[in-house]
């Protein structure tokens, strides 16, 4: 995780300030919230103080400012690869529940200015900041089941892999990417998709059109996170050379991958440069 840490505060004296939504019920701060983007919040941040604003986001750090209050900055939007984006200054008080770092949190709070801190490596920092009147933590599999609500198609991608001491590669490595309509990567976790995944050899047609042809290997597998995806990272579905049995003389073939999603959906890939030895 990138993060950047807190050493000084400077600016923003929410701790003093009277919140418009003191003595609203929890249904009142609620239904009265709005949803704001985090560009309009920081840049016309002087237009929603005092308003409450929902939003949704992971813990980066927590720092304790008293007996039962913190702050924590919350990461509202994961740019991947350990990089976060469009963070929120986030005050609790007189909270006992434990708030740790990379719970994702569910917060109704109201906005109380700007934020400055100096951050470790000396460069000043400004975020918007809100004070916490609703929250709660998310379970990360109910988040993954509404971003995967959106998926409507599956990229697949193979690469050859050594994974034990000699210099040959000892079998593939499959990467299932899950993509909304706009083909853009879904990032999620906190769920255990099945997969099963079907590899051919190909020939040609009297057209000279390729197609698949023997089914060489038929398995299942998981994913547990976008990241078993992502070529990038140790995750992927493997596959030894010994368990694709293909005819001497097919060194390459195409891999059909079909993944179910938490509502029974079922999305196809298939990658067509496949090696089979």
């Amino acid at each position: 995780m990138n993060t950047l840490w807190v050493t000084e505060n400077a600016g923003c004296t929410s701790s003093s300030t009277n919140l418009n939504s003191a003595g609203m019920s929890r249904d009142e701060i609620i239904s009265s919230s709005i949803e704001v983007p985090y560009g309009d919040l920081f840049r016309y941040n002087e237009k929603y103080v005092g308003k409450v604003v929902h939003m949704k986001g992971q813990v980066l750090q927590v720092s304790e400012t008293g007996t039962d209050d913190f702050v924590v900055r919350l990461s509202t939007k994961d740019s991947g690869y350990g990089y976060y984006d469009d963070i929120v200054w986030v005050e609790f008080r007189n909270t006992k529940e434990r708030i740790l770092e990379d719970d994702m949190l569910d917060v109704y709070g109201e906005v109380v200015g700007i934020q400055k801190y100096t951050a470790v490596l000396g460069n000043e920092v400004s975020i918007p900041a809100v004070v916490v009147k609703v929250y709660s933590i998310v379970d990360t599999g109910e988040i993954a089941v509404d971003q995967l609500s959106s998926a409507t198609s599956l990229s697949v991608s193979t690469m050859s892999k050594n994974w034990d001491s000699d210099a040959d590669d000892d079998g593939i490595i499959i990467y299932p990417t899950i993509k909304d309509s706009n083909g853009n990567s879904i990032k999620w976790a906190g769920l255990e998709l099945p997969v099963s995944v079907k590899i051919y050899t190909t020939n040609y047609n009297s057209n000279f059109q390729q197609y698949k042809d023997k089914l060489v290997y038929t398995g299942t597998g998981t994913l547990s996170s976008w990241e078993d995806g992502n070529m990038f990272s140790e995750g992927g579905i493997k596959v030894p050379y010994t368990q694709i049995n293909a005819p001497s003389g097919e060194d390459y073939g195409w891999t059909y991958v079909t993944v179910t999603l938490p509502d029974g959906k079922q999305i196809e890939g298939v990658d067509k440069f496949t090696s089979l030895r």
